[in-house]
């Protein structure tokens, strides 16, 4: 009997320290400047640890990012956005790829250790593979307190659904935008705003003052205002605001403005698109159209035609699984590139996806590509490609800035969304292709400028190649691509739509 008992007691804690070696093991790692140690934890394979561990030694500010609903950490004027849906994180408005997902557990969140390596060094904080024996601190000389910034400089846009407004100055981001009455109310805790007066027109707002010898911004709100938003943002230090509504009609004063009105375009549309609560708006563009012809193959394939061939039948395909579809053109009409996102816009869609193929100078390149917005291309090749789509722009188009303001906003909302979505419709992709992966990349492409939703350019395939021009003109081919689409779709409605309540 007590060989029994010791042989039961051997075996249980036997068993107990296999698992906790395979589920969860603990290990430190030394932080540099004497910063002490953090604890990592082996999970399923991955060595990760608790980021807000790190924020304790660090310092900075954690929070969901009110739009994706991601988590975030910003610090030393940078912003990390954690996807929990794939193996990305966003280094402000960059996309770092981790070797597991970020994960929310027992109110914290954990990401790989490779982290530490990739990501701390893009946001100031030194980190090697080795502890530091000495490391001599920064002279506190060299740190440079912020100085008042007496001027607050001021850009405001203008569409059909939003007027924006960025203030940019020392200190506006502690400023607390309120709605008093029929107008939203900005104090400045430091400086003065230059340049107030703006005539917006009428429909969500009329017109913004200052007040107080600027120290005091006020915006007179009109009868189609819905409701307004605040973001404040980094490097350089800027709050921006959203004020929403519909049908906003600018002044002849203000046409240097921003004014975009999707109800004008080639769909004139007078009300947004009526989705149903249950489901998700996907927008697909069809690349190029008209004399837009895109990539033409050696047989004469035209890379318009394929796009709004393979846009048709996703769309019929998404709409049997109960999720509404909207084409930015149904037939061969050429449609501005800016245009698109806008009609997007104008319909709140969840989802942006503009259908391209790729070519390329050398036969043999294969495989399908993703793309996501920004303002500099990953590489060369990306920038190629980028300025390739952009053709199609006019030449007062091609003379306009991209709105740094806007695109900061819009990739700290969405850019980890958007990788997401992209990695999986390139990993879809390179299944059914049989091809390597190419990866997500960025570039500036006119047609994801200003989505305010996720948006991807999915680049299906080579038409230079031989074997995959004869590919996508293939009707089970065809079905095959739409099908690896449409599962990513799916689970993108998924995850964005709440379940029906009991």
């Amino acid at each position: 009997m007590v060989y029994r008992k010791m042989f039961f007691k051997k075996t249980a804690i036997f068993i107990l320290i296999i698992s906790l070696s395979i589920i969860w093991t603990r290990a430190d790692v030394i932080l540099p400047e004497g910063k002490g140690t953090l604890k990592t934890e082996k999970i399923d394979g991955y060595e990760v640890f608790n980021v807000l561990d790190l924020a304790k030694i660090y310092g900075g500010n954690f929070g969901k990012d009110p739009i994706s609903k991601y988590p975030y950490w910003e610090i030393n004027k940078h912003r990390v956005v954690f996807s929990v849906n794939s193996a990305v994180v966003s280094v402000d408005s960059k996309i770092v790829s981790l070797q597991s997902v970020p994960f929310e557990k027992n109110s914290g969140l954990y990401v790989g250790i490779e982290f530490l390596r990739l990501v701390l060094p893009k946001i100031g904080i030194p980190f090697v593979e080795e502890p530091l024996k000495e490391h001599k601190t920064q002279d506190s000389k060299n740190i440079e307190e912020p100085k008042e910034q007496k001027e607050i400089k001021i850009e405001t846009a203008v569409s059909y659904d939003l007027i924006r407004v960025t203030f940019e100055g020392t200190m506006v981001s502690f400023a607390e935008p309120k709605k008093v009455d029929d107008k939203v109310v900005v104090r400045f805790p430091k400086g003065r705003a230059q340049g107030a007066n703006v005539d917006f027109g009428e429909g969500i707002a009329t017109k913004m003052v200052s007040t107080d010898e600027g120290k005091e911004i006020q915006i007179f709100l009109d009868k189609n205002f819905k409701q307004f938003e605040s973001v404040t943002l980094k490097n350089p230090e800027r709050l921006v605001l959203i004020i929403k509504g519909t049908g906003q009609k600018t002044s002849d004063k203000n046409k240097t403005s921003d004014t975009t009105q999707p109800q004008e375009s080639y769909f004139a549309q007078e009300t947004p698109f009526q989705k149903k609560k249950d489901s998700i708006l996907v927008v697909l563009d069809p690349g190029h159209g008209a004399q837009d012809t895109g990539t033409i193959a050696k047989d004469g394939t035209q890379e318009k035609e394929l796009s709004l061939l393979y846009a048709s039948k996703l769309k019929e395909a998404l709409e049997k699984e109960g999720i509404n579809v909207l084409l930015t053109r149904n037939s061969d009409v050429f449609i501005p590139l800016r245009e698109r996102t806008a009609l997007a816009n104008f319909n709140s869609a969840d989802i942006f996806i503009s259908i391209h193929f790729n070519s390329s100078p050398v036969k043999s390149v294969k495989g399908s590509e993703s793309y996501i917005m920004s303002k500099q291309a990953t590489d060369l090749w990306s920038k190629e490609v980028a300025e390739k789509e952009n053709l199609s722009l006019s030449s007062e188009e091609k003379g306009e800035d991209l709105s740094l303001i806007l695109w900061n906003l819009a990739q700290n909302q969405f850019i980890v969304e958007s990788a997401s979505v992209a990695g999986e419709l390139q990993e879809k992709l390179n299944q059914l292709f049989g091809t390597k992966d190419r990866g997500v990349r960025q570039a500036p492409f006119a047609v994801l400028e200003g989505a305010r939703m996720p948006a991807i350019l999915l680049e299906i395939a080579f038409l230079s190649n031989p074997e995959e021009l004869k590919q996508v003109k293939d009707d089970k081919f065809i079905e095959n691509v739409i099908s690896s689409i449409k599962e990513v779709l799916v689970k993108f409605k998924e995850r964005n739509v709440p379940p029906p309540s009991n």
